[in-house]
């Protein structure tokens, strides 16, 4: 033992282990203060010293997790955005460069590209912008493609045709690509904007096309290009377009452009190589034979007019059948179109009500997008087109959203109850027959034979609206009680509407009823001017604005009442359909006060039509032909472009001209 301790003797003189202290004295062994009364472990201070290193080694290792993670989920964002701005520019690239034809407006900022292409299972091609997602589309009813996923946002996608000639023409594109994300640590965006030349010769393919067997070369002595089933070719070399109204600049190979905007004018010019047909600015050429003017004097016009719908009815014998001495190609007159521009381009909505093949006789409705009252208005009637078989107007359309039913009881031989909107409310004949009428056929009613036309139950007739007009022309032969020409009944057997002729002795008036509510008592109104004499066309009309509790009452273009104080409870009418309607009889509940009398062109609308419009409609429907003046026949430009072009050139080896080309 005692040599146990002078061994550590040697060793230790004064030696601190951490909670002990030797001293060289071992007789005397102390253990320092302690407030921790001598238990084993680490002291608070070096508890609190360990402690905060510890927070501080976690607080930078999360921190640098944070930044590694937000760096990651900010390269993936950009890896996605970049991936697919990349992919877009090569997809539009790709199309360009194949295109034969960049088919867009000369220096003009558009968000779809249309790309003409060789073959006709790709002609044309598309690419275009939709809700933030480019989108591809080969040929016109083909499936759309995204070039784009929802990952990403596109915006401000603008493709401009520049030219450089006498190489390519060029496509300027630009576009911005941003990360679909609401995370603003996960944005980003990349912007693209560069320029593409087409590379291909303007080549199409047969298919493209009209069909025929008639080809033409420029080679060949000069040559008028007449018909659109007409081919051009250039040596051997099919550049046809395949559209009857090419729009647009056709490229055969790059070298010399040349054109003018005579259809007569003469050129001289050396050509190597490359020709570019450019259009010019002569003639209709819209592929019609014929056209006439139509011009409406603004002094049967009442107000400026938007959207009205002008009746066209003449007979032309120009506009008889082809089988009958006439210029209209198809039976039905399906060739016979209206246009707001003399270049024929600018097809306007129209409703044919019935063509005779054999006289010429035409009865058309043409909604005209302006009417003026300070200066004439024209539009252009054409007609003469083999290649048209097809009507080529919207009937529907020429009617415009406030028309609720548009009945022509057309014909005059079998009564036609079809309405003319595209609401589809046609009527179901309840014993009326065919007759002549005012405009061209008309219903006649026998009020003793309990004759009507059913306009149907259970129908949205003047529902949830502030105003209604009902007009009709009317021939009365009545000689007792009230006879209805409209009934509109609501669910408590009350008049939402209805417009009737009241006999009082010896002549009779025509009034109106209507109810905004349901329930209430139905408001009227009577004419205290004028009567209405049988056996005469009139013109009738009644406005409800149920909103300012005001009903008018016009006869022939006239206004003839207005009682402006009547009490709707409501300013709109009931959002319920009606339970029963009529034309020439009452339907409360079911048909009584059948109309004596013809009946023609009756319609139903949601507001009150302007006094300007009721007496323009007079003006027109009462004598058609003092209504607008129509011009002498004209030729038209019979071809498959719009315009004529001039190409003329000189070839240093063959020594011939390329000349005129409609």
């Amino acid at each position: 033992m005692n040599k146990q301790l002078l061994h550590a003797r040697r060793f230790f003189k004064t030696f601190h282990v951490s909670r002990f202290t030797f001293y060289p004295s071992l007789r005397s062994f102390h253990a320092p203060r302690s407030t921790l009364h001598d238990k084993k472990g680490f002291t608070l201070i070096e508890l609190l010293v360990f402690s905060g290193i510890f927070v501080f080694i976690m607080v930078a290792f999360i921190t640098i997790f944070i930044t590694i993670t937000r760096v990651g989920t900010r390269q993936s964002a950009a890896a996605e955005v970049n991936q697919q701005s990349n992919f877009l520019i090569r997809q539009v690239q790709y199309y360009i460069e194949q295109s034969s034809l960049i088919e867009l407006d000369q220096d003009q900022a558009t968000s779809t590209l249309k790309l003409r292409m060789a073959a006709s299972s790709t002609d044309p091609t598309y690419i275009y912008l939709s809700a933030s997602t480019t989108y591809l589309r080969q040929t016109d009813g083909g499936t759309a493609f995204p070039l784009t996923s929802n990952k990403v946002n596109v915006t401000g996608l603008a493709f401009t045709k520049r030219s450089n000639s006498p190489s390519r023409d060029v496509v300027d594109v630009q576009f911005t690509v941003t990360n679909n994300t609401q995370n603003i640590q996960q944005q980003f965006s990349q912007s693209i904007n560069t320029s593409i030349a087409r590379l291909n010769a303007a080549v199409f393919d047969s298919n493209l096309l009209p069909s025929s067997t008639a080809t033409y070369h420029l080679g060949v002595a000069t040559h008028t290009w007449n018909s659109v089933n007409e081919k051009l070719y250039l040596a051997g070399l099919n550049v046809g377009i395949g559209t009857p109204y090419p729009t647009q600049a056709l490229e055969i190979d790059g070298g010399l452009r040349l054109s003018t905007s005579s259809a007569t004018s003469t050129c001289t010019a050396s050509l190597r190589g490359t020709l570019w047909v450019t259009q010019g600015a002569v003639g209709a050429g819209n592929g019609y034979s014929y056209y006439r003017t139509i011009t409406i004097d603004e002094a049967v016009v009442s107000s400026t007019l938007t959207n009205f719908p002008v009746l066209v009815s003449s007979t032309i014998t120009g506009l008889k059948h082809t089988a009958n001495g006439g210029s209209v190609t198809d039976v039905d007159g399906d060739d016979i179109i209206f246009t707001s521009d003399a270049a024929g381009g600018t097809l306007l909505d129209f409703e044919r009500e019935r063509y005779v093949s054999s006289t010429g006789a035409i009865y058309y409705w043409v909604q005209v997008p302006s009417l003026s009252d300070s200066a004439s208005t024209t539009i252009y009637m054409f007609y003469g087109n083999s290649s048209v078989s097809s009507y080529q107007s919207s009937a529907t359309s020429t009617w415009d959203s406030n028309y609720e039913g548009v009945f022509h009881l057309k014909d005059g031989v079998t009564l036609d109850l079809t309405d003319s909107t595209n609401n589809g409310f046609n009527g179901a004949n309840g014993g009326a027959t065919a007759t002549s009428g005012k405009l061209d056929g008309a219903a006649q009613f026998v009020g003793a034979s309990s004759q009507w036309v059913d306009l149907g139950s259970s129908r949205a007739w003047l529902k949830n609206t502030s105003a209604t007009t009902l007009s009709a022309w009317v021939k009365t032969t009545i000689s007792a009680a009230e006879k209805k020409v409209f009934q509109f009944t609501a669910p408590t057997a009350a008049p939402r509407a209805n417009m009737g002729v009241d006999f009082g002795g010896t002549t009779a008036d025509f009034g109106c009823k209507a109810t905004a509510g349901d329930a209430e008592t139905p408001q009227a109104n009577d004419t205290t001017v004028a009567d209405v004499p049988n056996n005469t066309w009139q013109y009738l009309v009644c406005t409800i604005d149920y909103a300012n509790d005001v009903i008018r009452l016009f006869q022939d273009g006239q206004e003839q009442a207005a009682q402006t104080n009547e009490s709707f409870t409501a300013t709109v009418t009931s959002n319920t359909n009606i339970t029963n309607s009529a034309l020439g009889a009452d339907s409360d509940p079911t048909p009584n006060d059948f109309h004596d009398g013809q009946i023609d062109e009756a319609r139903i609308s949601r507001i009150a039509r302007s006094t300007g419009w009721i007496l323009t409609e007079y003006n027109n429907q009462s004598a058609p032909s003092t209504f607008y003046a129509v011009g002498s026949e004209a030729a038209g430009g019979g071809a498959g472009v719009k315009d004529a072009v001039v190409v003329c050139a000189k070839d240093a080896s063959n020594a011939y001209d390329w000349r005129t080309i409609y």
